[in-house]
């Protein structure tokens, strides 16, 4: 399988892990994370009979997790694993890339009944290719013009982004602004 360059790791890095690893193919959480079947695709047209022990897939988690009181682990992380076990595919053929420094926590609560061996590897970066730019600008601020304490603006259809407008759209709508895929609240 041809692996698809992720646009999120900056290049020097990308260049590292390739020549620890044989990397089989990358995936995004905005690409699947409200779809699971899209998930599931990308594994059954990747997955291998057998891995060899530097096969690995690049896993790019950079955005928003929803966490629920009863559970210690974001949502979208979980159903995650669940489908990686559903589809077989080894714990150890995971490299996820993400910016949620403390994941490892969260790791190792959904990889407690695996083998040492067969746990993802973490890699905690702040680092991404979008952020890595030089055409910041500064923007004039007219204060006296706010008119609200907050504004909440929701493009794309995201679960983290539906739980937050669910918990801001009955707020007092002289304080904050929601809009959502372009209907206004």
């Amino acid at each position: 399988m041809h692996f698809k360059k992720t646009k999120v790791i900056p290049p020097e890095i990308l260049a590292v892990l390739q020549t620890q690893f044989k990397i089989i193919d990358s995936i995004v959480f905005p690409n699947f994370d409200t779809n699971w079947n899209v998930l599931r695709t990308f594994f059954i047209n990747t997955k291998k009979q057998e891995y060899h022990r530097n096969d690995r897939y690049l896993i790019v988690h950079q955005d928003t997790d929803i966490y629920i009181d009863e559970m210690c682990v974001g949502v979208n992380l979980r159903n995650f694993f669940q489908v990686i076990q559903e589809i077989d595919i080894p714990f150890y053929t995971l490299i996820i890339w993400t910016n949620h420094f403390g994941l490892q926590k969260e790791i190792d609560i959904l990889c407690k009944n695996r083998h040492a061996k067969d746990r993802p590897m973490l890699i905690e970066s702040f680092s991404a290719t979008p952020h890595i730019t030089d055409h910041y600008h500064a923007v004039d601020l007219d204060a006296d013009q706010i008119e609200y304490h907050a504004i909440s603006m929701m493009g794309a259809g995201r679960s983290h982004r539906f739980a937050l407008y669910h918990e801001l759209k009955d707020l007092d709508p002289s304080k904050i602004a929601v809009a959502i895929q372009g209907h206004n609240q």
